[in-house]
């Protein structure tokens, strides 16, 4: 321990402060500790054990950052690799991004066909990440992408955080929980009895498409496309014209909310979680962190009997499957939307001075029929860099 030293590797000394040269008898041991220099590539032989702790919103940047996890032959087994909860799940995403570029990739040789007559896509994240920074997107402007909606529960986990537009979401929920409490044509609501939420059974489905389409999504949400939604909703046949809209019950309790009715009222528990802000992303609230979720897992069981619930469950575990927010949905089930009322938990620093106590969030759960229904997407990049505060200086460019 006492032959090992603790060396910086910036970008006045660079790699003259790692000389193995001089260590060829004894070999060198050392700590190098650095940020954009080692993430350039720099090749550390024997490295064994890696603290990363940087991240970077580009894909192509975390894959160059990927070469700082170390190599050395026959030593695999023997590598350590201490990362960030939320770094393992931006490279697992992009490893399935890539996988799927190199598919197209494949796809078009096998056409004997050039990129400009192909048209090659890459899979943007529903997330944070970029796929590269703007001034190398070029001619990647404007994408019309149809998304496979069957067997798929689609919500809002980023959302604008001012003050109005908080406002105008709760308004647009409670005045289409209002108008479907007075239909009466619709069931009065009832309390679930798998999830203990308020649900109303067999909605019309003009009431889902009033309310998506009223509703505000940070441009960044790329999952949850208002207008494309509640179009493909309003355009689809017999399949989604009665729906289940449920109010989720959480566990925060004495944060009670109350949502007056004509004949009476309803109090909903509102459901914890952190609302935190993202750095670079203007005004945008996530929830639950680097998770990126509204509801809790298999939230989408709400409006189905115990009995089916159960009987789900254990056909998963006997075969294997995750049980998931797919597993029920079901085909013959109704489509499902949950409107949630979400409880701020986040505390300072993370929490800041003007972020929201309460927001309202959708989930849209489209049952697998067995067709492969898709909506409709348009993601136009110019648009979305008025929402980001993201530098394009050296530190994100390539070598």
């Amino acid at each position: 321990a006492r032959r090992i030293e603790v060396r910086s590797v910036n970008q006045q000394n660079g790699a003259s402060s790692l000389d193995y040269s001089e260590y060829r008898g004894v070999g060198m041991r050392v700590i190098a500790v650095g940020g954009n220099s080692l993430s350039r590539g720099l090749t550390l032989e024997g490295l064994c054990v890696s603290y990363f702790y940087r991240n970077t919103m580009m894909y192509d940047t975390l894959l160059q950052m990927g070469r700082w996890f170390g190599y050395r032959p026959n030593y695999n087994d023997l590598f350590k690799l201490w990362i960030g909860e939320d770094s393992i799940d931006w490279y697992g995403y992009i490893t399935d991004a890539v996988n799927e570029l190199k598919e197209e990739l494949k796809k078009m040789k096998r056409q004997n066909q050039t990129p400009e007559e192909f048209g090659l896509k890459v899979r943007q994240a529903p997330g944070a990440l970029l796929i590269t920074a703007r001034n190398k997107m070029r001619s990647g402007t404007k994408i019309s992408q149809p998304i496979t909606v069957s067997g798929r529960l689609i919500e809002t986990p980023r959302l604008l955080k001012d003050a109005s537009s908080v406002a105008e979401n709760e308004q647009v929920c409670v005045r289409t929980v209002r108008a479907i409490e007075a239909d009466p044509a619709i069931e009065c609501c009832r309390k679930d009895e798998a999830t203990n939420s308020w649900i109303w059974k067999n909605v019309p489905k003009k009431y889902i498409v009033e309310l998506v389409k009223g509703f505000k999504t940070h441009p960044w949400n790329l999952n949850f496309q208002p207008t494309a939604l509640a179009d493909y909703i309003a355009e689809e046949d017999e399949h989604l014209e009665l729906w289940d809209v449920a109010i989720p019950n959480g566990n925060e309790l004495g944060f009670e909310r109350d949502i007056s009715l004509a004949d009476g009222a309803i109090t909903i528990i509102p459901e914890g979680r952190k609302l935190e802000t993202e750095e670079g992303l203007k005004n945008m609230i996530k929830v639950s962190g680097h998770h990126v979720r509204v509801g809790t897992g298999g939230c989408s069981k709400v409006g189905l009997p115990l009995t089916k619930v159960a009987e789900l469950r254990k056909q998963a575990k006997e075969s294997g499957e995750k049980i998931s927010d797919s597993t029920y949905l079901i085909k013959d089930r109704n489509p499902l939307m949950l409107i949630h009322i979400l409880h701020n938990t986040s505390v300072p620093p993370e929490r800041k001075d003007d972020d929201p106590e309460f927001v309202y969030a959708l989930s849209l759960g489209f049952p697998k029929d067995g067709k492969n229904r898709r909506a409709e997407y348009v993601v136009n990049t110019t648009e979305l860099r008025n929402w980001s505060d993201y530098s394009e200086g050296v530190e994100e460019d390539d070598d």
